[in-house]
C-alpha cells in the first residue's frame, strides 16, 4: 500500500512536468495561469515555462523555470498526507538544533517506543490509546512546548520546506496538474500558528502529529 501510494505520487509529479514544460504562460489553464502569476513577478503572457524534475532526495519535487528565474514546488495529493519520514536518532539531532530542552526529548521518545524505556528495551509495547491514558500529563507537557511559536515555526519549515537536505521549497501545491491549490511559505506559518493547540491526545506539532512507525517519525 505504501508503495503503490509512492508510485501515484511520483507519477502526479511526472504530470505536473509534462504540463508546465515549455507552454507559453498564456496557454495554461485558469488555475495553473493563476499560479504562475502569483509564482513570479514580472512576466508576460509570451514567456516560456520550463518545468524540470527534482531527482535528488528532499523535498521538492519539481522545479518551474521563467527567464532564468527558478522556484521549487512540492507536491501533495490525497488526503492524510504524510508529511515528514526520519529515524528517531536524527530527528532527535533536529529537536537538539531548534532549542528543545533535553527533559521533553526523553518524554518524546519514551513516548515513541512506548514501552517503558528510552532505548528500545522495554518488556511490552503499548498501544498508543493505552499510553494516553497512562502518560496524557506527559503528552500534554511534551505539546507544550512543541507547540511553542519559535520551535513550532522552525518544526514547520524543516517538514515542509528544508527537510534533511535544505530542499527550500517556495510553494506547496495540493491536487492534479488539472485541478490543485497552492500555499505560499506565509499562508501556511500563519495556518499553523492558528492550530497550536496544546490540548492533544496525542504528540504534534500545530495540527501536524508525530506517529511512530517502526523506528521512524511520521
Amino acid at each position: 500500500m505504501l508503495n503503490n501510494t509512492k508510485n501515484k505520487g511520483i507519477q502526479n509529479e511526472h504530470e505536473f512536468v509534462e504540463y508546465f514544460n515549455n507552454r507559453k504562460v498564456k496557454e495554461l489553464n485558469p488555475i495553473a495561469y493563476d499560479f504562475i502569476i502569483s509564482l513570479f513577478s514580472n512576466i508576460n503572457n509570451n514567456d516560456i515555462i520550463t518545468a524540470i524534475p527534482r531527482l535528488e532526495k528532499g523535498k521538492t519535487d519539481f522545479i518551474i523555470q521563467i527567464n532564468g528565474i527558478n522556484k521549487n514546488i512540492s507536491v501533495k495529493m490525497g488526503y492524510s498526507n504524510s508529511i515528514h519520514l526520519e529515524k528517531l536518532e536524527s530527528f532527535i539531532d533536529f529537536l537538539r538544533k531548534i532549542k528543545v530542552d533535553e527533559d521533553t526529548i526523553k518524554k518524546f521518545v519514551k513516548f515513541h517506543y512506548a514501552d517503558g524505556s528510552n532505548n528500545n528495551t522495554g518488556k511490552k509495547r503499548i498501544s498508543s490509546e493505552e499510553y494516553k491514558k497512562l502518560y496524557q500529563k506527559e503528552i500534554d507537557e511534551i505539546n507544550t512546548v512543541f507547540n511553542n511559536k519559535k520551535i513550532l515555526l522552525q518544526a514547520t519549515k524543516y517538514f515542509l520546506f528544508d527537510g534533511k537536505y535544505n530542499s527550500n521549497v517556495d510553494i506547496i501545491i495540493h491536487g492534479t496538474a488539472n485541478d490543485f491549490f497552492w500555499l505560499s511559505k506565509e499562508e501556511i506559518y500563519k495556518i499553523i500558528l492558528e492550530k497550536s493547540l496544546h490540548n492533544k491526545h496525542g504528540v504534534g506539532f500545530g495540527s501536524f502529529f508525530c506517529n511512530q512507525w517502526n523506528s521512524m517519525i511520521s
